[in-house]
């Protein structure tokens, strides 16, 4: 419709704008949206899971918690801010009730030697009048896309090859990403149009995810696919329900809505070379969605990381990976002290343009992302 006529596309912009407004979302759970968003800002810190799916689909579960996905090294600013803002601590059975303890020392006391990517969760309560609220704390051991990319399966393994760490999710319906200023659906034609979530399997051929998970989904009006069948494997860009290969949280395939962020700002760099962060880090993630007719679905990814970084990144390709860190040590020294974030978009285009080559899956969301 947007591309109707200008009145057309003032028409949708005005409806999207309305309609997916994160005030709408998060009202529910913060008296003060704003001050949450620009928390968001400042800690780059993430919404995923049945809220993020929730605010694309237009459906409402007041019982279900809000996930926020954060970053370690503001893990503290996060959690201070809940407790200033009304969130009482609610420990587990095997944490402390002691906050400050667990925040320094205890959040890892219920993870499992087997989540290396999961360094804790905390769990924080309120209530708005007779409606309880819950906020579940994820602390990401690198990035808050790595723990959504292994969350969403309530079993995780990993399987070593080579290094390269692959990950595998129970549903594609699930990843859905809102950051301070932008909402991301990874699978916007699977998830909201034809109401499909593509389970996948390990590379042994068993379910990752558990019954409970998969019920929850079902439940909630999802039809659950555990194959492709061969129209959907060879299926063009703009047609395919799950688009397979190289992908970018922003590419052509995803749908993304820009969120006003007026008077919310990033934190700004305390390293003087260092640019200002002027998008959130997610922005710069990506992951890679692959087929086989013996083990099925998989997404694997590789996380970016290093001195010359302030955050961490998933990437859907290895030798990108290499290329950038490459590319970033030809820039500056580690003792000049300057951190690449702002930069790191532009620096992966070029890394891209310069390898010359796209491979088949995924070269036409490539090239979208390079545009």
């Amino acid at each position: 419709m947007a591309k109707v006529s200008r009145g057309a596309r003032e028409a949708v912009e005005d409806y999207i704008r309305n309609v997916y407004n994160p005030y709408r979302l998060l009202s529910r759970f913060f008296l003060d949206v704003s001050a949450f968003r620009q928390l968001q800002a400042r800690t780059a810190s993430l919404i995923a899971g049945y809220s993020a799916l929730h605010f694309f689909d237009h459906t409402l579960y007041p019982s279900d918690p809000l996930e926020v996905y954060v970053h370690f090294q503001h893990r503290r600013e996060v959690v201070d801010w809940l407790v200033t803002a009304g969130f009482a601590f609610v420990p587990s059975y095997k944490q402390s009730p002691d906050l400050e303890f667990t925040v320094t020392e205890g959040y890892a006391d219920e993870i499992e030697p087997s989540t290396p990517w999961l360094c804790g969760v905390l769990t924080f309560a309120s209530a708005r009048g007779d409606r309880p609220i819950t906020i579940r704390v994820m602390i990401s051991a690198n990035t808050p896309m790595e723990l959504i990319l292994h969350t969403h399966s309530s079993e995780p393994q990993v399987l070593q090859c080579m290094d390269v760490p692959i990950s595998q999710l129970p549903s594609a319906c699930m990843i859905n990403v809102i950051s301070y200023e932008k909402a991301y659906c990874l699978f916007p034609r699977a998830t909201l149009h034809k109401r499909r979530s593509l389970l996948t399997s390990c590379l042994r051929g068993g379910y990752i995810g558990s019954a409970r998970d998969i019920a929850a989904i079902h439940g909630r009006g999802y039809e659950m696919v555990d194959g492709l069948n061969s129209e959907e494997i060879c299926a063009t860009t703009t047609t395919s329900t799950f688009v397979l290969g190289w992908r970018w949280i922003d590419d052509c395939a995803s749908w993304v809505i820009n969120f006003d962020t007026t008077d919310i700002f990033p934190k700004s760099s305390t390293c003087a070379p260092s640019l200002p962060l002027t998008h959130d880090p997610v922005a710069v993630c990506g992951f890679s969605l692959r087929y086989n007719i013996g083990t099925k679905a998989s997404i694997s990814f590789v996380v970016l990381e290093g001195p010359l970084l302030r955050y961490s990144y998933t990437l859907g390709e290895p030798d990108l990976a290499n290329r950038l860190t490459i590319a970033l040590c030809s820039r500056s020294p580690v003792w000049a002290g300057k951190f690449w974030d702002e930069e790191l978009r532009g620096i992966c285009k070029q890394a891209i343009l310069g390898a010359g080559n796209f491979s088949e899956l995924g070269a036409v969301t490539i090239r979208s992302w390079i545009a």
